[in-house]
């Protein structure tokens, strides 16, 4: 796993509303950000792009499709759970100033 905090993005959104090559084009780019990813051990974060309360879509709808976009059952899990903790830990650390440097936080 990379020592940075870095994440990749993986937004859903553009699947929802497209079709066609456009789709394919949109699947096509989602694996190709999913194998850079792995290939540099970067987490994943899966977000929807929901920008009203009808975009959302459930934490089981989230999963199902990024195992049909080809990651693994772990891989969706913390795409959707882990890593985005992760990203809000390490947030909220910053507003409470408790981060000093990205490897030294005050206790």
């Amino acid at each position: 796993m990379s020592d940075k905090k870095s994440f990749i993005e993986l937004c859903l959104s553009p699947m929802f509303g497209s079709s066609g090559s456009k789709r394919v084009r949109v699947i096509k780019d989602i694996k190709t950000n999913l194998k850079y990813a792995r290939k540099y051990g970067v987490p994943i974060i899966a977000t929807t792009g929901a920008t009203s309360v009808h975009d959302l879509r459930t934490p089981y709808q989230a999963f199902e499709l990024l195992r049909v976009l080809g990651l693994s059952d772990q891989e969706a899990v913390d795409a959707i759970t882990t890593s985005p903790l992760e990203v809000l830990r390490f947030g909220k650390a910053l507003a409470e100033m408790k981060l000093v440097t990205e490897d030294v936080m005050v206790i």
